[in-house]
């Protein structure tokens, strides 16, 4: 699309490139999409489910940068364009286009700059927050419940954590059950939870929050906030996201179940924990726990009627997904990355110009420069190109016109190599009687070809020969 401005310049709004932009996207809405359908395959299985959406939050961040590597090396499976070397875009120059100034504005930097602004702020967001949860876990003090501290490192043994590393912390009265991974794990728990928990429900949570430990759900929270920040306002983002957080807590319910506390005692745990988070005594800092990278068993209330059917439900599954099955899922991730990054065009390859004469390499373009429609006793003025469509170098040695009415400017002796193009600007003065049609030639000098003849035509106005040029 081109605007004119105030100020008489054309402005250009080249499509160039969005392309590619769209290209990106599509492949990041199919490897997010895939994984999706995959996962819901799943969905009686959170920690099979579970490895399926992380690999696929891995994909949808790598398919970017795999799919530019890609590009950069050549690795395209679909046909690929073919340019002729040296053909500019446009033939011809029209008198208008030729004096004008063109501001070029391709569209596609315009969109990939207002793209990188959102992402880039809102990872800035996801950093800050995870700096944020990572201070307030830090200034949480350390539980002095000897009975709960041993408890808790019984209970880490079985897991397979180092109970000498695991801190237990004191989490504000009225929070949810928290589990911190980066840097020393830690599980806070709010100082009024024995007050509603007896031992038996004491060891569930634990439990739960020891799972997301071993499970390392901390990063799948931060693939998930990185996924929504790099595509902002995507629906599949979004949807992986939460459905990240979902399997992840689905799973762990399901290892606190398997310690032995009975399904509806679990459920009716849950209850009182999402009711008291819910209820005030919140700090800020955790009352949005759902926004924050720490997976906190209570920070999901949407999910809560999810996970109580499936606690009051009699099957129960393993937490944690075999090395099998998170290899097969990394591995099928993987695959897809690199087949959504080879489906691009291959890099254009140039063809052999067939239609040129090899003893006349040089074109010009327009073949036949018309200056148009000239006031009577004016002067007509045009762009010409020279392109150099041949193997070998084209020395010019000079030019001359068939008449002194008619002058070449720019057009300077020198070599034109290999699909270069030269440009000059001609002006004919027009004949004094109206309506009448002036032709002349150029010859382009050339060392050991036959010269290059351009001709260059114009009409005067006030004649009938005015319409038909103006048609």
């Amino acid at each position: 699309m081109t605007l004119t401005l105030l100020d008489g310049s054309l402005l250009v709004l080249d499509p160039t490139g969005l392309g590619a932009l769209a290209r990106l996207l599509l492949e990041a809405t199919a490897v997010a999409g895939l994984g999706l359908l995959v996962a819901r395959r799943l969905a009686a299985a959170p920690a099979r489910d579970h490895a399926v959406l992380r690999a696929t939050a891995a994909a949808v961040l790598l398919v970017a940068p795999v799919a530019f590597a890609f590009r950069a090396l050549g690795l395209g499976v679909l046909p690929g364009a073919t340019v002729h070397a040296g053909l500019p875009a446009a033939a011809a120059a029209t008198e208008d286009t030729a004096t004008a100034v063109v501001r070029s504005i391709p569209l596609a930097a315009l969109v990939a700059g207002g793209w990188a602004v959102a992402a880039t702020w809102r990872t800035a967001g996801v950093l800050r927050r995870l700096r944020a949860a990572a201070r307030m876990i830090g200034g949480l003090p350390t539980s002095d419940d000897g009975d709960l501290v041993a408890r808790a490192g019984a209970l880490a043994g079985g897991f397979g954590l180092d109970a000498g590393r695991l801190r237990i912390a004191v989490a504000p009265e009225g929070s949810g059950p928290l589990a911190w991974g980066w840097q020393r794990p830690t599980v806070a728990l709010p100082a009024g939870m024995a007050s509603i928990a007896d031992p038996d429900e004491m060891d569930a949570v634990l439990r739960h929050e020891l799972a997301h430990l071993v499970r390392r759900d901390h990063r799948a929270w931060l693939l998930g906030d990185l996924v929504r920040a790099l595509l902002p306002l995507h629906p599949f983002a979004r949807r992986l996201r939460s459905r990240l957080r979902a399997t992840a807590e689905a799973a762990c319910d399901d290892a606190a179940i398997a310690g032995g506390v009975p399904g509806d005692r679990y459920a009716a745990l849950l209850l009182r924990l999402v009711r008291g988070a819910a209820s005030g005594g919140c700090t800020p800092p955790v009352r949005g726990a759902a926004a924050w990278p720490v997976p906190a068993m209570a920070a999901a209330p949407s999910e809560l009627s999810r996970r109580v059917e499936r606690a009051l439900a009699d099957a129960r599954r393993e937490p944690r997904a075999t090395g099998g099955v998170r290899l097969v899922a990394a591995t099928l991730a993987l695959a897809t990355v690199a087949v959504a990054a080879a489906l691009q065009p291959a890099p254009l390859r140039a063809a052999e110009p067939q239609f040129v004469d090899p003893a006349r390499p040089l074109v010009a373009l327009p073949g036949v420069l018309d200056l148009g429609v000239v006031a009577v006793a004016g002067q007509g003025r045009g762009t010409l190109e020279l392109v150099n469509l041949g193997r070998e170098p084209v020395t010019i040695t000079g030019h001359r016109a068939t008449c002194g009415c008619t002058t070449v400017e720019g057009l300077a002796p020198g070599v034109v190599r290999p699909g270069e193009r030269v440009s000059a600007v001609v002006r004919m003065n027009a004949p004094e009687n109206p309506g009448e049609t002036k032709v002349k030639q150029v010859h382009v000098l050339l060392d050991g070809l036959e010269p290059l003849v351009i001709e260059v035509r114009l009409v005067t106005r006030g004649g009938p020969d005015e319409a038909m040029a103006c048609e």
